[in-house]
């Protein structure tokens, strides 16, 4: 759940009798907030005190919604429609979000990431400008693998012409690295096929057991047991006398 912000310590308004009801107020100070206007300036215009805030909010869900798209809102009104244009297109370009900020409004501004998140439409425009940044970088992979122009390097003496080992170690540092960037960006097109074997083994015990059995049934009779009578008789040990 989203933690309350932290807000100037000013008294709390004073009810006034015939006021509008809490939850009116209310909305017209979720409005006020949306259009950018500061917490506790909004809660003093419509007389909301901590405790409304805290009970309205906790109490419902979907109030609790509200206040944070709100603030959402209120976030996304400090930028203009050019700025975040500019920025997604930057970032379409590769450049990181960070970066791209820095570059529009000369600064690192507010939490630009935060904001994204918050916000489904800046989120959509956000994974379309990464999509695009991945097109380029697959684009850009073809380019550096076909370009053999700094190969091998003519050394102008007996030698003539040798590999141009760090220059193709180089090539292939950028290739690699832009792969790996393209399979965050999109796994299913560019990340590695990992090969899986399954290999499942079901035991009918009980099949079986009753199949063992069946043979024992159907066993020739010759292959029975026999029993076998054998005679026997008592051996008395006897003294042979001398004759």
């Amino acid at each position: 759940m989203s933690e309350l912000p932290l807000l100037p310590r000013t008294p709390d308004p004073v009810h006034k009798p015939g006021m509008p009801k809490t939850l009116t107020r209310w909305d017209f100070f979720l409005g006020d907030l949306a259009a950018g206007t500061p917490v506790d300036e909004a809660r003093q215009k419509h007389l909301l005190t901590r405790a409304d805030i805290e009970t309205i909010i906790r109490a419902d869900p979907l109030q609790m919604q509200r206040w944070d798209d709100a603030r959402a809102a209120a976030e996304r009104s400090s930028w203009s429609i050019f700025q975040i244009e500019e920025i997604f297109a930057r970032v379409a370009q590769g450049v990181t979000v960070k970066k791209a900020v820095i570059d529009v409004i000369g600064n690192a501004g507010g939490d630009f990431y935060a904001l994204i998140a918050r916000d489904p439409d800046l989120m959509r425009r956000y994974k379309q400008a990464q999509e695009i940044a991945m097109l380029r970088l697959h684009e850009e992979i073809i380019e550096l693998a076909d370009d053999d122009s700094q190969d091998t390097l003519d050394t102008g003496g007996k030698s003539g012409t040798v590999p141009n080992n760090a220059a193709v170690a180089r090539s292939k540092l950028q290739v690699d690295a832009r792969f790996r960037k393209a399979g965050q960006l999109n796994g299913k097109l560019f990340g590695e096929a990992k090969q899986q074997v399954n290999v499942q083994v079901n035991l009918n015990h009980a099949e079986r057991l009753e199949e063992c059995r069946e043979r024992a049934r159907t066993r020739a009779p010759s292959a029975k047991r026999q029993a076998i009578d054998v005679p026997f008789s008592e051996k008395t040990d006897t003294q042979e006398t001398p004759t």
